[in-house]
């Protein structure tokens, strides 16, 4: 029955072009899969004329012309079926491995966070009048915290984190989070940021961290 298949196939010039360019490696599991739907229907058809043939009755149904391009067709048909299916899953997996590698280091960017909000909080606290080259010591201690926040920053963007600052913008409820409202103030549109309690931060476009804003109270 596989032969019959097969030499009605093999008689016919149309070419399967989806395929164009794959491997037998990647061809042939996509060939087994549209030969198991198109055989299912076919070897009815064929165990039914081949009893119908030893017994010296014709063979019901279409004459042989038309179920060989029958056969030919849904053979075609289940063959682009299984190929689009397999196309689908082979992007749906590229997707997955593309996603894992961009946020695969999610878990760790978040706990660097916190070690940045603390470094950024240091060098808020140290009065700027006290930093002095009378006050040697406090001055290279606040330098020395300044740098070491900068190189976190440009490691953060090397690898796709970005700070969101939203002072003055439009409160965004998908990048940013309100914690408080605050009265409104000549200059400020009401629905705007007015404090950044918390910075947030975007890996690789995704939020990852909201920032903490106090929002201009509507009128």
């Amino acid at each position: 029955m596989m032969g019959e298949l097969i030499r009605v196939l093999g008689k016919r010039n149309d070419p399967l072009s989806l395929d164009q360019g794959m491997t037998p490696e990647m061809r042939a599991p996509i060939l087994a899969q549209a030969l198991d739907e198109a055989l299912k229907p076919t070897l009815w058809y064929l165990r039914h004329r081949k009893l119908s043939v030893s017994s010296g009755r014709d063979p019901p149904g279409p004459g042989e012309e038309e179920f060989e391009s029958w056969m030919f067709h849904t053979f075609q048909e289940k063959y682009k079926r299984a190929l689009a299916d397999t196309e689908n899953f082979r992007q749906r997996s590229q997707k997955l491995v593309e996603d894992a590698k961009l946020f695969g280091i999610q878990g760790f960017c978040k706990d660097l966070l916190e070690v940045a909000d603390i470094l950024e909080k240091a060098t808020q606290s140290v009065p700027k009048e006290e930093i002095t080259n009378d006050n040697p010591h406090l001055k290279n201690l606040y330098e020395g915290l300044v740098l070491t926040g900068n190189k976190i920053q440009k490691v953060f963007t090397k690898h796709g984190l970005l700070r969101l600052d939203p002072t003055g913008v439009k409160f965004d409820p998908y990048e940013h989070e309100a914690v408080f409202h605050t009265p409104v103030e000549e200059g400020k549109e009401p629905g705007t940021v007015a404090v950044v309690d918390k910075v947030g931060y975007k890996l690789h476009g995704r939020i990852l961290r909201p920032a903490k804003v106090g929002v201009v109270k509507e009128a």
